[in-house]
């Protein structure tokens, strides 16, 4: 995690977004924060999840909602895809179109 950590800081740099994480016995995660919407990447179960104010929407509502942090969350999927390429992780069934 901490490989695609710098990679994400990397993607935001100059952006207007706040990065952060979190990593336990039973979870790891990178939220990215801008105003009220959240990017967050599950690495134990593979999932991105879009938050608005504590409620979960479509990746795609994003660009309506937030049209920037939408295309950082584009940017951020392109390097989680290059970053598991080859790897066996939670993350290799979104790229797949299996649904995880």
């Amino acid at each position: 995690m901490n490989d695609f950590l710098k990679v994400i800081e990397n993607t935001l740099n100059g952006r207007d977004a706040f990065i952060s994480h979190c990593a336990s016995s039973d979870t790891v995660q990178i939220y990215v924060e801008k105003g009220s919407c959240e990017i967050t990447l599950d690495f134990i179960k593979g999932k991105i999840n879009v938050l608005e104010n504590a409620r979960e929407f479509s990746f795609a509502k994003l660009r309506e909602t937030d049209e920037e942090l939408w295309v950082t969350g584009k940017a951020i999927k392109k390097e989680l895809k290059q970053f598991v390429k080859g790897k066996n992780t939670p993350f290799n069934a979104l790229f797949n179109g299996s649904e995880h």
